[in-house]
């Protein structure tokens, strides 16, 4: 896997459509390691069940 071994910070995640989702969707596949930050406590829940869906390799 390309990413394998890697750790990668995505930033900026707000819905399932943002740059950063698409980002993380594809460095999962590829076996990064995702740390994933977020704006406010208000989000976090939203976030951490859009995380849910990610693929796990």
């Amino acid at each position: 896997m390309l990413l394998e071994n890697k750790r990668i910070l995505i930033m900026g995640i707000r819905n399932k459509w943002s740059i950063a989702w698409g980002a993380a969707e594809e460095a999962s596949k590829n076996g990064a390691e995702l740390v994933f930050t977020y704006q406010g406590e208000e989000n976090k829940e939203k976030i951490e069940k859009l995380l849910e869906e990610l693929p796990r390799i």
